[in-house]
């Protein structure tokens, strides 16, 4: 006997949506992750729906927003098409609905049975989940032994403490020494300007933002994931309104360097930022990261997430540590309901996304 319930929320049903927005609202800790208008930013080329499920595990009650996509394997003069199901970019995961607290090991059990309970009707070979590190999801399935439940932890993260103010520097209080002298000489050479969701400058600004964003990538040689499209950013304004922050660093009338954040209930988020070589040398990153803090802290966060590095604690990790904040762990869960097709994709010399991430354990355990 099932010891789960699912009801599914469908963001193409305006009713849907409004349970979903009052889900979130009602929960133990609103985030903007969580809402549909960002998850419906997110989606992408190849996305079939756009949903939540609201789950009930042994009494212990989540939303988990997701994107489910197609994928479409040409072999042999056949294609095939298979589904997955994945959180959207970013730090969400599952949202406790009653009260932050760590399930119990039945509650753990019957939340993956619940997931591969709903991928098997809908046809969806795994769900992989982007986890909340804030809330220290990571630790939730450590409980878990099963095999179709494959933890992976990742980068650490790190947030700054917004309780803790300079009020005489107007200043992020842990900011370490030679942040805040990057800080105050920042302010001297730059000014910013800041827009949010829903204001009269929001598109111009995100237009801006979108330019120097696009250029850095380029620069870094990033792959083709992380250019955004162009509805991204509008999408992200109008379904998160004045959730949705843009800071602008100009030296005289020329950017600098821009950054977007979002903020909800208690948490805000730095989400993306980008500078160009004025920016670099004038600390202009500093100075946004500073406004984004000031910016949350007004709308009565308490944190302000700052994310982690590319690979490891690298320069974009030490960098973001430089503000002081406390250290956190960031991890992705793969639920597999359909083993065989979950197998034969990990196998393939050039898996796709997401399976490429659990190729060479997924043979060995199969080989096992």
């Amino acid at each position: 006997m099932k010891n789960y319930s699912i009801d599914m929320l469908d963001a193409r049903c305006a009713a849907d949506v409004l349970d979903w927005e009052a889900i979130v609202d009602k929960s133990a800790f609103p985030d903007a992750y969580y809402r549909p208008g960002y998850v419906l930013a997110c989606r992408e080329v190849t996305t079939q729906r756009i949903c939540a499920l609201v789950i009930s595990a042994a009494g212990f009650r989540v939303l988990l927003p997701l994107i489910v996509a197609e994928l479409c394997i040409a072999e042999g003069g056949r294609t095939s098409i298979h589904r997955h199901a994945y959180s959207p970019y970013g730090y969400g995961g599952m949202l406790p609905l009653d009260r932050l607290c760590l399930p119990t090991a039945e509650q753990i059990v019957a939340l993956r049975e619940a997931l591969q309970g709903w991928s098997r009707q809908n046809d969806v070979v795994c769900v992989v989940v982007r986890m909340h590190p804030i809330m220290g999801q990571e630790l939730w399935f450590e409980q878990d032994d099963c095999d179709d439940a494959i933890l992976r932890l990742g980068n650490v993260t790190t947030a700054v403490d917004l309780e803790s103010w300079n009020d005489p520097e107007q200043c992020i209080a842990s900011l370490k020494a030679e942040r805040r002298r990057n800080l105050l000489s920042a302010r001297r050479k730059l000014r910013v300007s800041w827009a949010s969701g829903g204001s009269e400058n929001i598109r111009q600004s995100l237009q801006v933002f979108q330019s120097l964003y696009n250029d850095c990538m380029r620069s870094l040689g990033a792959e083709q994931f992380y250019l955004f499209p162009d509805d991204y950013y509008q999408d992200l304004a109008r379904g998160l309104g004045q959730r949705l922050g843009v800071g602008l660093a100009f030296r005289g009338d020329d950017p600098a360097a821009g950054s977007l954040f979002m903020a909800d209930a208690s948490c805000a988020h730095y989400h993306l930022s980008a500078s160009n070589d004025e920016g670099r040398k004038t600390n202009a990153t500093t100075l946004l990261i500073n406004a984004g803090a000031l910016w949350a802290r007004g709308r009565g966060c308490t944190k302000l997430h700052l994310g982690g590095g590319l690979k490891g604690e690298d320069s974009l990790f030490r960098f973001k540590h430089s503000f002081g904040g406390s250290l956190f762990r960031y991890a992705t869960l793969t639920v597999v309901a359909d083993r065989t097709a979950f197998a034969s994709l990990c196998d393939k010399p050039s898996a796709p996304w997401p399976y490429a991430l659990h190729r060479r354990a997924t043979v060995d355990s199969v080989n096992a």
